[in-house]
């Protein structure tokens, strides 16, 4: 910014007031937050010619599509904060806004001081709590898209607002193996398996209490999900067909 000078070999001539160059402004971008190689488009003003753009106090690679939008990639390792575009102006206004680096998840060893998976062990249907960085933004927002023990899902899990533990149940058909943790950021694998137990058999009782060969019997109890045979006195009768014992 500055006074206009024009010269000619009668002298020289200068403006009554400056001329003030323009620095750019953001006034938005979306998304708010990703992962590494997330482009996120940048709305505002003056940014052509801009010799930089920085997220946070660290500079991105970017593009100027036109004066009021530029893309950025977000880099490896980067810092969550708000975005700003120099020009030779100078620096420009930063955004109102932050925008939230998602980093890669990661689980928890069984060495730490707080596990990666608590218990370790345990039978179908029990709770777990799986223990790690990178779940949620630290703010209420979880991250996670799935849960899984070996290649089966989960049905349901709750992410804590701190973004650092999961609470989940062990997957009926679950047998021993890591847990992973996916999020857009990528996936994260424990240490260590989990290890599916099963529980002793208990027959608390059985309906009808006599009846013809061939006639079906039901029994109720605990620990009867992975039975694979039943036996009336010593004869096997065969394989368990009912998937609510």
């Amino acid at each position: 910014s500055g006074r206009i000078t024009v010269t000619t070999p009668s002298g020289i001539g200068t403006s009554a007031t400056d001329f003030l160059v323009a620095t750019s402004s953001v006034t938005s971008f979306a998304p708010v937050f990703g992962p590494a190689g997330t482009t996120i488009t940048v709305l505002g003003a003056n940014f052509l010619g801009a010799t930089g753009v920085t997220m946070g106090a660290q500079s991105v690679p970017f593009t100027v599509s036109d004066n009021a939008t530029l893309m950025i990639t977000v880099p490896q390792a980067a810092v969550s904060g708000t975005i700003r575009v120099t020009t030779p102006a100078g620096l420009g206004v930063a955004s109102a806004g932050t925008f939230t680096f998602m980093p890669v998840p990661v689980v928890n060893a069984q060495t730490a001081g707080i596990p990666g998976l608590n218990p370790g062990s345990g039978i179908a249907g029990s709770t777990v709590v799986i223990t790690g960085t990178g779940f949620g933004n630290g703010s209420g927002t979880s991250w996670v898209t799935s849960v899984k023990f070996g290649d089966n899902s989960v049905v349901g899990y709750t992410v804590n607002a701190a973004g650092t533990q999961i609470t989940t149940t062990v997957p009926l058909s679950a047998a021993t193996n890591p847990v992973s943790v996916t999020t857009p950021a990528g996936t994260a694998v424990s240490s260590e398996p989990f290890t599916v137990t099963y529980p002793t058999p208990v027959i608390t009782s059985f309906s009808p209490g006599s009846g013809y060969m061939g006639q079906q019997v039901i029994l109720t109890g605990t620990g009867l999900r992975t039975a694979y045979a039943v036996t009336f006195a010593s004869s096997v009768v065969g394989q368990r067909q009912t998937a609510s014992l």
